[in-house]
């Protein structure tokens, strides 16, 4: 198959499927004799497995090392090792879905201070511009990014 081949079956533009064998992701395909990358279902499937690993989320690093033991045929070690993976990563959303919440409430909080009060004729310290998010202290004491 031709790059445009490829990349018409795995959604990845020629210059991403370059860059991946410039890194290292995918080994450097044979070459017709007029010079075209030519790949076969092995380079095809690879691609398949970063698309699947990237839309988990998992980092470029992450997705070569598991590749590495993917061409080696150890699938129980592959698999403990993406399993370790999706729990890291499973826990980071479930922190930023964490803040999230946080920061959710608090522009509730904000945009119900600010509709209830009609506009000062300037902006100052009392008028509510920008409202005081730190005026809950429950939210405040949730606050991720507080310091």
């Amino acid at each position: 198959m031709t790059i445009s081949d490829v990349a018409a079956a795995t959604g990845f533009t020629p210059p991403t499927i370059r860059y991946y064998e410039r890194i290292g992701l995918l080994p450097e395909p044979d070459r017709s004799a007029s010079g075209y990358r030519l790949y076969d279902a092995d380079g095809l499937e690879r691609l398949r497995f970063v698309g699947r690993a990237k839309r988990l989320g998992l980092a470029l690093d992450d997705i070569t090392e598991l590749l590495r033991y993917w061409s080696e045929g150890t699938c129980s070690t592959t698999r403990e090792r993406l399993q370790r993976l999706l729990a890291e990563k499973l826990k980071e959303v479930q922190r930023r879905v964490e803040e999230l919440t946080v920061l959710g409430a608090q522009l509730e909080g904000a945009y119900g201070r600010l509709a209830g009060h009609p506009p000062h004729a300037s902006c100052g310290p009392a008028c509510g511009c920008p409202p005081d998010v730190r005026a809950d202290e429950e939210l405040h004491q949730l606050d991720p990014f507080s310091s």
